[in-house]
């Protein structure tokens, strides 16, 4: 049995997400972390429950 994830975006939700990070003023590329959160963007950019710190892209879970 393999493990759901459901906390998990779909591709093109995360590559939007990430594709906005990097082109951000407070995206660090040689640490791949957001200078307003310092968060890791590749993760943070592929959970459902993150948000952009800076109101660039909001949660997917339904939540505010």
């Amino acid at each position: 049995m393999t493990e759901e994830r459901y906390w998990i975006v779909k591709q093109e939700d995360f590559e939007k997400r990430y594709s906005i990070c990097k082109s951000c003023d407070s995206y660090n590329k040689e640490y791949d972390v957001c200078l307003l959160c310092h968060c890791e963007m590749k993760s943070k950019t592929n959970s459902i429950y993150s948000e952009c710190p800076d109101g660039k892209w909001g949660r997917l879970d339904g939540n505010i």
